[in-house]
């Protein structure tokens, strides 16, 4: 077969001059196949001598599928450059030697370098910052020989050197390919510098937000619609005791009582029920929410809450405010006291104008019922049948006569001078009257129990007044048993280191305290505010009273500057505290046999109160008692002072807020000196802390208020013994 039938025709004349020409070089022409298709065919002729002849010996390859595969690189290759041409990422290729084999058109955007000025060159040659250098180094060392490295197969930021010499943040992901051999490194350089500007920006913002949060005063918070806290800001712990972790892990239910919870609820409710309808959920809503503490306490807080919503409209959080408005409350309930307290004492001064007068007019109309029986009856005969009549004209005069000193004392004109009294010698004065005599007769079924303090301090009061209010007292317990029962009358002294919020506000300081207690049907809750109003009674007028009872009662306390408290619970019973204060002016039959018992031989004596007043009333008694006294306002000012001096007696406060109370530091002073002397005073009952310090070696417990005898016979007594 003729070997050019294997070629297309129109190839066949250069087939013939390459063999005439004898040439080696292969040599492309277009193939016939027998099925009359054309291929591309490489054609390589080679002559050998043979004998005095010339044998010629062709190779044909067939290049369909070389052909295919270039085809298919260069489609590659163009679509790789036209890749490279689009993407915004710098796309770099680096060989085995560390060559630059590939530059896309973004890297010169991003570095400054065009294609011409990279490819072919060493990656050293690209300058990078100096602490770079190093980590470039190594990294390649290792992909040189393995076609792998700690950067390959991952992401990472680093810096890259621009043309005119700028620095440039760049992000790097790498991958390895294995190229006739060898190992090629691909990149995808990206410019970060505004997202990084953009980073740098969301934190300066969070920090900024983040400071506000936490340095203001109201709670921010977050939370899901599963009301659960996603955020909480650190005034939570300022406001109720918890931290911003704390909070997270709790519940409504946790932090607030059932009924706030409910309400608070309620409010969501109504949100999210009128969101649904318009379609505007981003409205505020304000409540007024007591919550609690973490110590148990209970605190008044203002909540601004609104629902937020996502892209499709939906709610997915709560954002909220709270603030403490503790104060605001305590203030509006103190005004609003005040103002019933205003009110109460202008309606008991009108009252009381009211009742002077009408007491001034009965004087001078009693004058004469009162005096003229006793004339009448002296002219009468013994047996004469109107010495009886006159007898009761005379007796209602005197009665008439109670009722209107009664009127005076709610006029406030009874009272017209003070005398400095012992609380326990008008209340034993009341017990032995007739007038309580006729009240025991009057209720055989109550028991009348007195309690009286020993060494009780004196007032300054009217003995006729306190008199009066005392009887008024014990009629009204006495009354309010109409079963049977036990009134308790008793007497004590009583310092208020802090102001008592009852029926009155008692204010702090030193007073001489009128109780009394029955178990009869107690005061009903509406009727509180008006018992001490004149003729607001719940007798039978004229058979049990003239309904001027309690507001003599109420008169004399006035007078007296002192303060009423009740407490009452129906069909339990009634407690009246009657609050005078105590006085430290001497009685006229006062006794300097007495003081001289109990004054000092110059002892030093170390004085530990927070008070103040406190401690100056002490120093002025114990110094006129030739005490030497030095003073401390904490128990560890007591320490302090007590480790570089020495003292022959320490009076201790029980309680001292804020720090060591006077257990602790009567346990500390036995540290120092086992061997001092040290006393408790406290204005309180004797607490359990008490007993454990007498049990633990203190001499003496005095209960404030000082006065003069108490004071100075215990230290006299702790220094002898």
């Amino acid at each position: 077969m003729d070997g050019l039938q294997l070629i297309a025709p129109e190839w066949r004349d250069t087939v013939r001059r390459h063999i005439r020409s004898g040439a080696d070089a292969p040599y492309e022409v277009v193939g016939l196949r027998k099925d009359g298709s054309s291929y591309p065919l490489e054609i390589q002729g080679k002559n050998i001598p043979f004998g005095d002849r010339v044998a010629r010996i062709t190779e044909f390859r067939d290049l369909t599928e070389r052909r295919r595969a270039e085809e298919d690189l260069k489609d590659s290759q163009e679509m790789f450059r036209a890749i490279g041409y689009a993407a915004r990422d710098a796309i770099v290729m680096i060989d085995n030697e560390g060559r630059i084999a590939y530059w896309s058109r973004a890297g010169e955007e991003i570095l400054g370098y065009r294609q011409e000025d990279v490819l072919g060159r060493e990656l050293h040659q690209i300058p990078a910052p100096e602490r770079y250098l190093d980590v470039y180094h190594r990294a390649f060392q290792t992909f040189q020989k393995t076609g792998a490295g700690d950067a390959v197969g991952r992401t990472i930021e680093l810096a890259a050197l621009h043309r005119d010499g700028g620095e440039v943040p760049v992000e790097l992901s790498l991958a390895s390919v294995r190229l006739k051999g060898q190992w090629h490194a691909v990149g995808i350089m990206r410019d970060i510098s505004e997202r990084q500007k953009t980073e740098q920006a969301l934190r300066e913002s969070e920090e900024k937000y983040r400071l506000l949060t936490e340095s203001i005063t109201e709670t921010i918070w977050a939370m899901d619609m599963d009301l659960k806290f996603t955020y909480v800001s650190p005034a939570s712990f300022n406001i109720q005791g918890w931290t911003a972790e704390e909070m997270m892990g709790l519940n409504l239910e946790a932090i607030m009582p059932e009924s706030e919870c409910q309400k608070a609820m309620s409010a969501l409710a109504l949100e999210l029920a009128e969101g649904e309808r318009t379609g505007d959920y981003r409205r505020s809503r304000t409540l007024e929410l007591e919550v609690y503490h973490k110590n148990g306490s209970r605190v008044w807080t203002e909540v601004t809450a609104t629902i937020m919503v996502d892209d499709d409209g939906r709610p997915n959080t709560i954002l909220g405010v709270t603030r403490d408005v503790s104060q605001r409350k305590k203030a509006e309930a103190e005004k609003i006291e005040l103002l019933e307290k205003l009110s109460r004492s202008k309606k008991m001064e009108a009252l009381g104008l009211l009742a002077g007068g009408v007491a001034h007019d009965l004087n001078n109309v009693l004058s004469g019922i009162v005096s003229y029986p006793d004339l009448i009856l002296m002219d009468l005969p013994p047996e004469s049948p109107l010495a009886a009549s006159v007898m009761t004209i005379k007796d209602s005069g005197i009665k008439a006569a109670a009722i209107v000193q009664d009127l005076l004392t709610l006029a406030r004109r009874g009272v017209t001078a003070f005398e400095v009294l012992n609380l326990n010698d008008i209340v034993t004065d009341v017990i032995r009257s007739p007038e309580h005599q006729k009240l025991v007769a009057y209720h055989p079924d109550v028991d009348f129990e007195i309690h009286c303090e020993a060494d009780l301090p004196d007032m300054e009061g009217s003995p006729v007044h306190l008199k009066k209010t005392i009887l008024n007292l014990l009629s009204n317990a006495a009354e309010a048993q109409p079963g049977g029962g036990m009134v308790r009358i008793s007497t004590e002294s009583r310092y208020m280191d802090k102001p008592l919020t009852g029926y009155d506000k008692v204010a702090e300081g030193e007073y001489v305290l009128l109780r009394f207690e029955d178990h009869g049907h107690g005061i009903a809750e509406e009727d509180l505010a008006r018992i001490f109003e004149p003729l607001y009674t719940k007798k039978v007028l004229g058979r049990s009273g003239t309904g001027l009872g309690m507001a003599v009662v109420w008169g004399t306390v006035q007078d007296h500057k002192g303060y009423i408290d009740i407490q009452s619970e129906e069909n339990r019973r009634t407690v009246f505290e009657l609050y005078f204060p105590m006085t430290r002016k001497a009685r006229p039959d006062h006794q300097t046999s007495a003081r001289d018992a109990i004054r000092g031989r110059n002892e030093t004596i170390l004085v530990v109160d927070d008070i103040q007043e406190q401690r100056k009333i002490a120093s002025l008694i114990l110094g006129r008692l030739n005490y030497v006294v030095t003073t401390a306002f904490s128990g560890e000012k007591a320490l302090a002072f007590l480790k570089e001096n020495t003292v022959d007696l320490v009076i201790l406060d029980m309680i001292m807020e804020p720090g060591l109370d006077g257990l602790e530091t009567f346990q500390e002073i036995m540290k120092i000196n086992p061997e001092q002397k040290v006393m408790i005073a406290s204005g309180y009952a004797e607490t359990e802390r008490v007993k454990i310090a007498l049990e633990r070696g203190v001499g003496q417990y005095i209960k404030k208020p000082y006065t003069m005898e108490k004071i100075g016979t215990a230290v006299r007594n702790e220094l002898d013994r």
